[in-house]
């Protein structure tokens, strides 16, 4: 568009000198109005007779040059100066032409490089965010099934506590499971971190699809009689927490962080940012 507009502003601007030009040029050199006068001479090898004579036609002078010399100097000086004034005009306007094409032009391209540059920008802006609104968001099934039984080997009094959890992606894209480490406590206060489960690494290849769930996972806790009572009387926080770990389609790796807490009849999520996140 751009191209075809600098195309048309220079031939504009030259069919424009050149009629500006001509027009200058006819009203300051008129057409001559002069008179052919023709007459019949005789032969000057024999003026005696005749019928040898000779027919001739002559321009006169133009009626605007006066007969003297010193009337036709005056006149030659006065076109040449006129003839330097029309230069000067053509030049002058020729050179105004150039200007406004160029200023016009100048100011298309500004916006040219102006579109582009925040079209560039819109771009870089779009593809950083893709994978932020594309990517793999994986977080924990809000349905944790619990139940708890007798110690079964008589070895240690109490109940083990075994709690069933499970991943959703929440994502548009499918998630890339790495690491899934999960832990029970009992503790006097919420912790600021994790502590090392010895879970291991994934094998590769579990991929799960976006909207979709895992399979629950069982995780098992001996709860001893008086944990129980101090969890009970709000001496003690029973807890369930861990962290998931996954990389996105996009290879970036990412994890999420819960914590829940026992109300007496169920968990809900802990009060701490610590444990609770998502990156």
């Amino acid at each position: 568009m751009l191209r075809d507009w600098a195309k048309f502003a220079g031939f504009a601007t030259f069919a424009t000198f050149a009629l500006v030009g001509s027009l200058l040029w006819a009203l300051n050199y008129p057409p001559q109005d002069a008179e052919w006068t023709c007459s019949a001479e005789s032969a000057t090898e024999h003026p005696d007779q005749d019928r040898i004579r000779i027919f001739s036609c002559r321009k006169p002078k133009p009626k605007n040059l006066d007969a003297n010399a010193a009337g036709k100097e005056d006149a030659a000086q006065k076109y040449a100066g006129e003839d330097i004034k029309i230069t000067d005009k053509l030049i002058a306007l020729f050179t105004l032409a150039l200007v406004i094409v160029g200023g016009l032009q100048a100011y298309y391209l500004w916006g040219t490089v102006e579109a582009t540059r925040n079209l560039a920008g819109a771009t870089k802006v779009a593809a950083e965010h893709i994978p932020r609104v594309e990517r793999a968001y994986l977080f924990l099934w809000h349905e944790l099934k619990h139940n708890s039984t007798p110690n079964a080997d008589g070895a240690l009094p109490g109940e083990i506590l075994e709690i069933q959890f499970a991943f959703r992606n929440q994502g548009k894209t499918p998630a890339i499971l790495r690491r899934i480490d999960v832990d029970i406590r009992v503790v006097d206060k919420i912790p600021t971190e994790l502590r090392d489960t010895g879970a291991l690494d994934m094998p590769t290849g579990l991929v799960l699809s976006s909207d979709e769930k895992t399979p629950f996972f069982p995780r098992r806790q001996l709860i001893l009689p008086e944990q129980w009572a101090d969890i009970h009387k709000r001496k003690k926080i029973l807890l369930f927490l861990g962290v998931v770990k996954y990389k996105d389609v996009f290879g970036s790796p990412h994890e999420t962080g819960f914590c829940f807490d026992w109300d007496g009849s169920g968990f809900s999520p802990a009060p701490t940012d610590k444990l609770n996140y998502y990156t």
